[in-house]
């Protein structure tokens, strides 16, 4: 398969993400890391949960694949559109339904 770009471009996407968004990024690790253990814990609620996915997925198609990845590869605008209308549709199944529910089964990891 040959790529619209070569290594080089593309580690310079990720160096030009994290020298940008660093504090963002950050923020969402950290976020993410605690909403694991407390999923882990099971202290916490499912719409939590689902505002953290929706908040990341619609992170992603925006700062990542429009705001970056989209310099070295025109797909990432496709790419960063799916990413937002599923962030929105994982926000209305997570928010705005009846929420859904989050188990962590051990050894099976996440299930529902």
């Amino acid at each position: 398969m040959n790529l619209p770009f070569t290594h080089e471009p593309f580690l310079n996407v990720f160096g030009q993400y994290n020298t940008t968004l660093w504090p963002v990024a950050l923020a969402l690790w950290l976020f993410t890391l605690v909403g694991a253990f407390a999923l882990a814990r099971a202290r916490t609620r499912p719409r939590l949960i689902a505002g953290l996915l929706a908040i990341l997925w619609v992170w992603s198609g925006a700062a990542y694949h429009l705001g970056c990845f989209l310099s070295i590869n025109a797909a990432a605008r496709v790419f960063g559109i799916l990413f937002l209308v599923e962030g929105v549709l994982i926000a209305w199944w997570g928010l705005i339904r009846p929420p859904p529910t989050f188990v962590w089964r051990r050894g099976r990891g996440l299930g529902s």
